[in-house]
């Protein structure tokens, strides 16, 4: 999708300069493309754009639109502390932008460095009787 809307960007920056209104622009593109095309009102957006003298086909850079956190990432965050949650990590990561891995890594080191060392040890102190459970179960493993 990402390179049929730089396409669709291109398409517009060259009606811009043929000195067609967004909404040509945006009939043009319907013709052409249908439902697939871009709305009217994100033509004008994009033609506001280039009248500023701003012609670059790329999306600014919005702030809070988190950065994708990838898989190593997370699976890094739970490694380094697997009796942290789920939901605590989501908390934690909510809204926080990352430039690279260094600044991820540096933020879970500090996040895992906060914590209440009494909550590792209750954890260990914990281990026989949630082994006990999932041995109990059958090998199903309990979360409360």
């Amino acid at each position: 999708m990402e390179c049929k809307t730089e396409h669709f960007r291109h398409i517009l920056l060259f009606y811009s300069r043929k000195g067609k209104n967004a909404a040509q622009a945006a009939k043009k593109l319907r013709d052409v493309y249908g439902e697939e095309a871009l709305k009217e009102r994100q033509c004008r957006n994009w033609f506001d754009k280039f009248r500023s003298g701003d012609f670059s086909q790329k999306d600014d850079q919005r702030s809070g639109r988190p950065e994708k956190l990838d898989d190593d990432q997370i699976k890094a965050m739970i490694e380094s502390d697997s009796h942290v949650n789920v939901r605590e990590i989501a908390v934690n990561l909510n809204g926080k932008t990352f430039n690279d891995d260094d600044a991820v890594k540096s933020h879970l080191v500090m996040f895992f460095a906060d914590k209440d060392q009494t909550m590792y040890k209750w954890g260990i102190m914990m281990l026989p009787e949630r082994w006990q459970k999932v041995i109990d179960q059958n090998g199903k493993y309990i979360i409360e």
